[in-house]
């Protein structure tokens, strides 16, 4: 079964106990240069926590950092962004394939605003190249692509050559071995995209792809194949094609959600003040949540009541982004959450929310 992000996020999203270091960082060409940063927000941290821990308390705490400024590997492999995310109990390294802005936080929770864009953005979809003997899945998103299984036609199919072998549609005709070929491809599909529910493109001579869309009750395939060519030496070209069409339902699909937030017949269930806003998501009311990713205003929230204590800038370790905290509440109570940059949302109103009826 294939894992989607988010699922790979949640104990980060999800980790509300205790204290937590999260810190975003951009990753310099100089890896030198990128550790010396990491070593100014260390001693950063270690005075925001010295009167809270004991030297013993707080070296274990930032151990687990100090170690990647001592290998040699770890931060030399990263092409991307950095993350890096600490609590007592647990301790993660992420490569950001995207843009973000340097922060780092101590908190009652990981500030996640900078993850939640990115899954938002780059959501996984499973490509498939149909071959004469054999299906070639993909596992692919906007910064990545895998080869990850292949199905052959027969037990012999991997050792013949194209030549030897009949095609899809003649075996599906006349052997009934074929046919359970299709059954075994789509039992196989069922069991990676369960929790992924990914996209599928499809990428092969119509005489196959077709048949296998007859085959299928998969409701997440992309009907139009993306090419009616696939050998391995043209993958590149189709997963640039596939990705070019996913990015763009995925944009569709933001711009109906963002719709939403603006239409008459949400009017009433609007809201944009963040104090009603933040007393409607601790009772479960929201159902949708916008929010801006680079727009942090700090405070408290009572978790009781939705009462919250604004502060002119992060005051302390129990400080945190309200916005950043109140959009981890909503997606905790199976709500949804909305990511928009700078350029896509008005400053003035930094979060929206649609409540239930």
């Amino acid at each position: 079964m294939l894992s989607s992000k988010e699922d790979i996020f949640k104990p980060i999203i999800e980790s509300n106990q205790g204290l937590h270091l999260t810190i975003y960082l951009e990753r310099q060409n100089d890896v030198n240069a990128t550790k010396d940063e990491i070593r100014f927000i260390l001693n950063a941290i270690k005075i925001s926590l010295v009167k809270d821990m004991t030297a013993d308390e707080l070296q274990n705490f930032i151990q687990p950092i100090e170690n990647i400024l001592k290998d040699k590997d770890i931060i030399e492999q990263m092409t991307g962004n950095i993350g890096i995310f600490r609590n007592k109990s647990f301790f993660r390294v992420v490569n950001i394939p995207r843009p973000l802005n340097k922060i780092y936080q101590l908190a009652n929770s990981f500030h996640v605003k900078p993850i939640l864009s990115w899954l938002q953005i780059d959501k996984e979809f499973i490509i498939l190249g149909f071959e004469q003997n054999a299906v070639h899945i993909y596992s692919a998103s906007q910064y990545s692509l895998k080869l990850i299984d292949k199905v052959y036609l027969s037990k012999d199919s991997e050792n013949k050559s194209i030549l030897d072998i009949i095609s899809f549609r003649r075996r599906l005709i006349k052997n009934i071995k074929a046919k359970q070929f299709y059954v075994d491809l789509n039992e196989k599909l069922e069991f990676l995209n369960k929790s992924l529910n990914a996209k599928i493109f499809l990428a092969g001579p119509a005489s196959e792809t077709e048949f296998f869309l007859k085959s299928t009750n998969e409701k997440n395939i992309v009907r139009q194949p993306i090419s009616n060519v696939f050998n391995k030496f043209r993958i590149t070209e189709i997963y640039l094609n596939a990705k070019k069409v996913h990015e763009q339902m995925i944009k569709k699909n933001l711009k109906q959600n963002l719709s939403e937030f603006t239409s008459e017949k949400n009017k009433n269930l609007l809201q944009k003040s963040l104090y009603h806003i933040s007393k409607s998501v601790i009772h479960g009311k929201v159902k949708k949540l916008l929010v801006a990713e680079n727009v942090n205003i700090y405070g408290r929230i009572n978790r009781t009541t939705g009462e919250i204590d604004l502060h002119p800038f992060d005051l302390d370790n129990e400080d945190d982004c309200i916005i950043d905290d109140l959009a981890q509440i909503v997606l905790s109570q199976g709500g949804e959450v909305l990511i928009l940059n700078d350029k896509e949302i008005d400053k003035k109103r930094p979060i929206l929310a649609i409540i239930e009826h």
